[in-house]
C-alpha cells in the first residue's frame, strides 16, 4: 500500500495527472498504482489526462460531489461544497 514501493521493491507509482496543480496524489492499493483526488477536488469528466480538474467547493454543476447540481435558475450558489438557498427579503411591516 506504499506508493513508493507498490507491488515490488523500488517500484514507485507515477504522479497522477493534475498532481502538479496540487489536486491529486498517487496511491497504491493491494500492490496496484492508482490516483485519488485530494479533498474538495473531483475527476468529474473522468478524463485521467487532466486529473482532478473540478473544484467541488464552488462548482454549481458538481457541488460537493461530481454530478450534484445546484439549482442555478433559482439562484442557488455552491458554497463550501453545499448548495445554499438565497435568503428571503425581510418582511416590511407598516
Amino acid at each position: 500500500n506504499d506508493p513508493l514501493t507498490c507491488g515490488a521493491c523500488g517500484h514507485a507509482c507515477p504522479e497522477p495527472p493534475g498532481a502538479t496543480a496540487g489536486h491529486g496524489r498517487a496511491v497504491c492499493r493491494k500492490g496496484l498504482c492508482g490516483y485519488e483526488c485530494l479533498p474538495g477536488w473531483g475527476d468529474c469528466d473522468e478524463d485521467r489526462a487532466n486529473g482532478c480538474e473540478t473544484n467541488l467547493s464552488s462548482d454549481i454543476n458538481h457541488c460537493g460531489a461530481c454530478g450534484a447540481r445546484c439549482d442555478s435558475d433559482a439562484g442557488q450558489p455552491c458554497i463550501d461544497g453545499a448548495c445554499l438557498m438565497k435568503e428571503c427579503e425581510p418582511e416590511v411591516t407598516k
